[in-house]
């Protein structure tokens, strides 16, 4: 039995490594290629200090589609969509990745999809 890509023999650390991280982005392909959509609120330090504009641009590198604006608590809401597994490395760099923000709280929950062209600042 052989598996797909699997080379005859592996006889260094480097092809290992490379046919492990290739057999994983096989068996992991199914799953990161879902659609999913998520409604987001992020609570702290967020505005006044860039957070909607840097926020759209790290959409745009991952591939989300969407919205995000102020909202009246003082908080940010983020409506975004895309692949899950783009959608929750999107999700972490919002609870870290702001180089001003201070965040206390990211809530997301699962909504559906609605199938947005690109990724907007709400004004």
């Amino acid at each position: 039995m052989t598996m797909k890509g699997c080379p005859r023999v592996i006889n260094d650390a480097a092809t290992a490594f490379f046919f492990f991280m290739r057999y994983n982005q096989d068996m992991n392909e199914n799953e990161s290629r879902v659609l999913a959509a998520k409604h987001i609120f992020v609570r702290g330090i967020v505005q006044g200090i860039g957070f909607r504009a840097w926020t759209a641009s790290l959409a745009r590198e991952y591939a989300i589609k969407g919205w995000v604006r102020n909202a009246p608590d003082y908080s940010v809401e983020i409506f975004a969509e895309g692949f899950s597994a783009n959608l929750d490395s999107f999700v972490g760099f919002l609870k870290t990745g702001h180089p001003y923000a201070r965040v206390d709280e990211v809530e997301c929950t699962n909504v559906p999809i609605q199938n947005s062209a690109s990724f907007t600042v709400v004004r």
